[in-house]
Protein backbone atom coordinates (compact mmCIF):
# COMPACT_ATOMS: atom_id res chain seq x y z
CA UNK A 1 0.00 0.00 0.00
CA UNK A 2 3.17 2.41 0.88
CA UNK A 3 4.14 2.31 -2.68
CA UNK A 4 1.06 4.48 -3.81
CA UNK A 5 2.68 7.38 -1.47
CA UNK A 6 5.87 8.04 -4.33
CA UNK A 7 3.32 8.46 -6.66
CA UNK A 8 1.34 10.91 -5.00
CA UNK A 9 4.40 12.52 -3.71
CA UNK A 10 5.33 12.70 -7.58
CA UNK A 11 2.50 15.06 -8.79
CA UNK A 12 1.47 11.70 -10.59
CA UNK A 13 -1.82 12.19 -9.09
CA UNK A 14 -3.81 14.72 -6.63
CA UNK A 15 -4.91 11.75 -3.69
CA UNK A 16 -4.86 8.62 -2.62
CA UNK A 17 -8.39 7.17 -2.24
CA UNK A 18 -8.01 3.35 -1.43
CA UNK A 19 -8.78 2.17 1.60
CA UNK A 20 -5.29 3.55 3.06
CA UNK A 21 -5.50 3.58 6.76
CA UNK A 22 -4.49 6.99 8.45
CA UNK A 23 -1.42 5.55 10.67
CA UNK A 24 1.23 7.89 12.41
CA UNK A 25 3.58 6.32 9.98
CA UNK A 26 2.13 7.79 6.49
CA UNK A 27 0.89 10.95 8.27
CA UNK A 28 4.88 11.86 8.17
CA UNK A 29 4.65 11.95 4.67
CA UNK A 30 1.36 13.03 3.80
CA UNK A 31 -1.84 14.30 4.89
CA UNK A 32 -5.18 12.54 5.54
CA UNK A 33 -8.73 13.53 5.38
CA UNK A 34 -11.08 12.75 8.13
CA UNK A 35 -11.75 9.05 8.26
CA UNK A 36 -14.60 8.06 5.57
CA UNK A 37 -14.47 4.60 7.07
CA UNK A 38 -13.10 2.50 10.30
CA UNK A 39 -13.00 -0.93 9.84
CA UNK A 40 -11.29 -3.09 11.63
CA UNK A 41 -8.15 -5.79 10.41
CA UNK A 42 -8.93 -9.06 10.59
CA UNK A 43 -8.67 -13.26 10.19
CA UNK A 44 -10.27 -15.45 7.93
CA UNK A 45 -10.11 -19.17 8.03
CA UNK A 46 -12.39 -22.02 7.02
CA UNK A 47 -15.55 -22.38 8.86
CA UNK A 48 -14.38 -25.45 10.45
CA UNK A 49 -11.63 -23.87 12.48
CA UNK A 50 -11.55 -21.03 14.57
CA UNK A 51 -7.97 -18.83 16.00
CA UNK A 52 -7.83 -18.80 19.90
CA UNK A 53 -5.46 -15.87 20.65
CA UNK A 54 -5.23 -16.30 24.14
CA UNK A 55 -3.48 -20.18 23.71
CA UNK A 56 -0.59 -19.63 21.63
CA UNK A 57 -1.71 -21.61 18.95
CA UNK A 58 -1.29 -18.63 16.03
CA UNK A 59 2.47 -19.72 16.32
CA UNK A 60 1.50 -22.89 14.83
CA UNK A 61 -0.05 -21.04 11.98
CA UNK A 62 0.80 -20.09 8.78
CA UNK A 63 -0.59 -16.45 7.98
CA UNK A 64 -0.68 -14.77 4.76
CA UNK A 65 -0.99 -10.85 4.66
CA UNK A 66 -0.60 -8.28 1.82
CA UNK A 67 2.92 -7.27 1.89
CA UNK A 68 3.94 -3.82 3.85
CA UNK A 69 0.53 -3.20 5.46
CA UNK A 70 -1.03 -2.89 8.71
CA UNK A 71 -1.65 -6.15 9.12
CA UNK A 72 1.25 -7.12 8.22
CA UNK A 73 3.28 -5.05 10.48
CA UNK A 74 1.45 -5.67 13.46
CA UNK A 75 1.68 -9.88 13.03
CA UNK A 76 5.63 -9.28 12.40
CA UNK A 77 6.38 -7.25 15.61
CA UNK A 78 4.02 -9.12 17.85
CA UNK A 79 3.97 -12.54 16.77
CA UNK A 80 7.68 -13.15 15.00
CA UNK A 81 7.71 -16.76 15.25
CA UNK A 82 4.48 -16.75 13.15
CA UNK A 83 5.23 -18.32 9.45
CA UNK A 84 3.85 -15.09 7.57
CA UNK A 85 3.65 -15.36 3.57
CA UNK A 86 3.50 -11.93 2.57
CA UNK A 87 1.50 -11.69 -0.78
CA UNK A 88 1.71 -8.40 -3.53
CA UNK A 89 -2.42 -8.61 -3.77
CA UNK A 90 -5.28 -10.43 -1.62
CA UNK A 91 -6.04 -12.31 -4.74
CA UNK A 92 -2.73 -14.44 -4.45
CA UNK A 93 -3.32 -14.73 -1.24
CA UNK A 94 -6.81 -16.16 -1.12
CA UNK A 95 -5.55 -18.52 -4.08
CA UNK A 96 -3.19 -19.81 -1.53
CA UNK A 97 -5.40 -20.12 1.02
CA UNK A 98 -8.06 -21.90 -1.05
CA UNK A 99 -5.63 -24.48 -1.74
CA UNK A 100 -4.34 -25.19 1.52
CA UNK A 101 -0.84 -23.38 1.76
CA UNK A 102 -2.22 -20.84 4.31
CA UNK A 103 -4.24 -21.39 7.37
CA UNK A 104 -5.47 -18.08 7.59
CA UNK A 105 -5.54 -14.58 6.18
CA UNK A 106 -5.06 -11.53 8.11
CA UNK A 107 -5.90 -8.02 6.69
CA UNK A 108 -8.70 -5.06 6.49
CA UNK A 109 -12.47 -6.73 6.88
CA UNK A 110 -13.59 -4.50 4.13
CA UNK A 111 -11.20 -6.09 1.18
CA UNK A 112 -11.48 -9.32 2.61
CA UNK A 113 -15.03 -9.33 2.67
CA UNK A 114 -15.76 -7.83 -1.03
CA UNK A 115 -12.91 -9.59 -2.49
CA UNK A 116 -13.42 -13.32 -0.77
CA UNK A 117 -15.64 -13.63 1.45
CA UNK A 118 -18.85 -12.32 -0.90
CA UNK A 119 -17.73 -14.99 -3.07
CA UNK A 120 -18.59 -17.79 -4.60
CA UNK A 121 -14.92 -19.51 -3.33
CA UNK A 122 -14.91 -17.79 0.00
CA UNK A 123 -18.52 -19.44 1.25
CA UNK A 124 -16.65 -22.17 3.11
CA UNK A 125 -14.90 -19.35 4.75
CA UNK A 126 -15.01 -16.96 7.81
CA UNK A 127 -14.05 -14.06 10.57
CA UNK A 128 -12.58 -15.54 13.31
CA UNK A 129 -10.77 -14.12 16.44
CA UNK A 130 -11.04 -10.56 17.69
CA UNK A 131 -11.66 -7.47 15.51
CA UNK A 132 -8.08 -5.83 15.74
CA UNK A 133 -8.69 -1.72 16.00
CA UNK A 134 -5.93 -0.29 18.61
CA UNK A 135 -5.18 2.92 17.03
CA UNK A 136 -1.45 2.33 17.78
CA UNK A 137 -1.31 -0.61 15.08
CA UNK A 138 -4.07 -0.04 13.25
CA UNK A 139 -4.60 4.06 12.68
CA UNK A 140 -7.77 6.15 13.19
CA UNK A 141 -9.90 4.70 10.35
CA UNK A 142 -9.54 5.45 6.42
CA UNK A 143 -9.06 8.27 4.89
CA UNK A 144 -8.13 10.12 1.73
CA UNK A 145 -4.34 10.93 1.63
CA UNK A 146 -2.86 14.29 -0.33
CA UNK A 147 -0.02 15.92 -0.50
CA UNK A 148 1.21 17.96 2.70
CA UNK A 149 1.15 20.90 0.37
CA UNK A 150 -1.87 20.80 -0.30
CA UNK A 151 -3.99 21.56 2.80
CA UNK A 152 -7.22 23.08 0.81
CA UNK A 153 -7.93 19.92 -1.08
CA UNK A 154 -7.82 17.82 1.82
CA UNK A 155 -10.06 20.38 3.56
CA UNK A 156 -12.38 20.34 0.50
CA UNK A 157 -12.64 16.50 0.49
CA UNK A 158 -12.90 16.68 4.42
CA UNK A 159 -15.78 19.13 4.41
CA UNK A 160 -17.55 16.97 1.43
CA UNK A 161 -16.94 13.75 3.40
CA UNK A 162 -18.59 15.60 6.80
CA UNK A 163 -21.53 16.82 4.76
CA UNK A 164 -22.39 13.37 3.39
CA UNK A 165 -22.02 11.71 7.11
CA UNK A 166 -24.00 14.64 8.39
CA UNK A 167 -26.99 14.13 5.50
CA UNK A 168 -26.76 10.18 6.10
CA UNK A 169 -25.71 9.57 2.61
CA UNK A 170 -22.24 8.07 3.36
CA UNK A 171 -24.66 5.52 5.69
CA UNK A 172 -26.97 4.66 2.51
CA UNK A 173 -24.13 4.37 -0.22
CA UNK A 174 -22.03 2.58 2.12
CA UNK A 175 -25.61 0.04 2.61
CA UNK A 176 -25.48 -0.36 -1.11
CA UNK A 177 -22.25 -2.06 -1.30
CA UNK A 178 -21.47 -3.11 2.14
CA UNK A 179 -23.22 -5.87 4.47
CA UNK A 180 -21.93 -4.32 7.32
CA UNK A 181 -21.10 -0.70 8.97
CA UNK A 182 -17.92 0.72 7.53
CA UNK A 183 -17.68 2.82 10.44
CA UNK A 184 -16.93 1.34 13.32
Amino acid sequence: MDGIIPSLLSRKNDAIIAAMTITEEREKRVDFTIPYAKVPTRFVMSNEREINMADGSINDLTIGVQRATIGDKYLSSKYPNVDIRRYGTFDEAFADLLNGRLDTIFGGAMGLTSGFLETEEGKDYHFTGPKFTEEKWFGRGIGVAVRKQDPELRDLISKGIQELIDNGKHEKIAAKYFSYSVYN
